[in-house]
């Protein structure tokens, strides 16, 4: 059995050197990378500030006339026989008429200025609502990343340990072979060495889970085991944060206010119908006809016309529509500053909550680092006096355990920190 288990992990090694040469170091800022240019959301994000920066223009806002050419063509065969009709003879007829109009509205009581301050805050929307969908990726592929880079920093420590259980149960096996131990202390090393190897592979597990949840949110189609991540879970110091109320250029802030703002320019919309329409129509008619007779010579004639016409629409009485329309607009700007203000609230709140976590698993960082120096320090007394004949395994293990532990909380706590980084960032812009 210990050798086939030996056999095993000897391919399973072969195979992990391997893939190793083949795998592709994978960084955070490589990651980032990716993830921005293979988001579908982002790239929607995008075409909607297309589309609402083609409709920011004045000609969509009303500002400019409506000139139309029309142009129609009509064809008549008449075979009259009336005494009362001039023309008792078969005739056809041809009447083309081109047209030229134009509509222009010149004063609607400021209808057209709220219409294009409202397509210039649909614009600024659509740029606040990328950068939001920008920053919500990069959290996102931040906290996987670190929880992928945790995941590996355990794989790590669990290997040390199951070499560590595998040394231990081969000196054993090789003891009770000579006489030197019994086969009851050679059985508790088998069970720990059991133990730690399945401990090993769960862990793998979850490590090659966080690898394929990061290929996802990186849009890589690749196998999760194609990638190795290169960053260091202790490489950065972590940072220093000082609460202060989040910044009115804070998109998440700011995606309030261009909503309060939207708010009020409807409010300024349904005022508008409260004043007169003033409005001018121009235009000319060109009539071209042909007639042609059976028995008798064609005729062809022509006209031309112009007008210019100008109109007033003045709303009088409508059932009170207008009024009931301005009183329900004015209360939806009202909600809009109270959800900005809620908003806003959350907002600070949340940033500070998440700060004052961040500081508090700072001090227990602390806490548990002098703890894993305590156990380090106790392990190598109690292996030396293991060997010394002063102490039994179970007193090893105990603190082996421990210590392993330890170094797994320690691990978690630092995989807090930075997906508590990446929060406050998000939050902080």
């Amino acid at each position: 059995m210990k050798i086939t288990a030996q056999l095993l992990f000897l391919w399973i090694g072969i195979a992990a050197i391997c893939a190793a040469q083949t795998q592709n170091k994978l960084s955070l800022t490589e990651a980032l990378k990716m993830g921005l240019q293979k988001s579908e959301d982002i790239k929607i994000a995008q075409q909607n500030l297309k589309m609402a920066q083609l409709d920011n223009n004045k000609g969509n806002a009303g500002y400019f006339p409506n000139v139309s050419l029309l142009l129609q063509q009509q064809n008549q065969y008449s075979h009259p026989n009336l005494s009362t009709y001039f023309v008792n003879q078969t005739y056809t007829q041809n009447v083309l008429t081109p047209a030229l109009q134009a509509q222009w509205t010149v004063f609607n009581g400021g209808k057209n200025k709220a219409m294009l301050q409202q397509l210039y805050l649909n614009q600024q929307m659509a740029q606040n609502d990328l950068s939001i969908q920008e920053q919500e990726i990069i959290r996102s592929i931040v906290k996987k990343y670190y929880t992928a880079l945790a995941e590996q920093e355990k794989v790590n420590i669990l290997k040390k340990i199951y070499n560590l259980s595998s040394r231990q149960y081969d000196l054993y096996q090789q003891r009770q072979q000579r006489g030197q131990t019994s086969r009851y202390e050679t059985l508790l090393t088998e069970q720990n060495y059991r133990s730690d190897e399945l401990s090993l592979r769960l862990q793998t597990l979850n490590y090659q889970k966080a690898m394929a949840d990061l290929c996802t949110e990186i849009g890589s189609i690749a196998n999760a085991d194609t990638y190795t991540l290169s960053d260091n879970l202790l490489s950065n110091a972590p940072k220093q944060y000082r609460f202060e109320s989040p910044k009115s250029q804070n998109p998440l802030q700011k995606k309030w206010q261009l909503n309060t703002k939207l708010s009020g320019q409807n409010t300024l919309l349904a005022k508008s119908k409260l004043y007169p329409s003033i409005s001018f129509n121009a235009g000319s008619t060109f009539l071209f006809n042909n007639t042609r007779f059976k028995e008798a010579a064609s005729i062809n004639g022509s006209n031309f016309d112009m007008y210019l016409n100008a109109s007033i629409n003045m709303p009088l009485y409508n059932g009170g529509q207008i009024k009931r329309g301005i009183e329900k607009a004015q209360i939806q700007e009202n909600i809009a500053k109270l959800m900005e203000q809620q908003a806003g609230r959350q907002l600070s709140a949340e940033l500070k909550n998440k700060i004052e976590q961040y500081n508090q698993l700072l001090s227990l960082l602390t806490l548990n680092e002098q703890n894993n120096n305590t156990l380090k320090s106790a392990m190598q007394l109690a292996e030396q006096r293991l060997q010394a004949g002063l102490s039994d395994l179970t007193e090893v293990r105990n603190l082996q355990i421990n210590q392993l532990q330890s170094q797994l909380k320690y691990i978690d706590l630092l995989l807090e920190v930075k997906i508590l980084e990446a929060d406050i960032e998000y939050l902080n812009n």
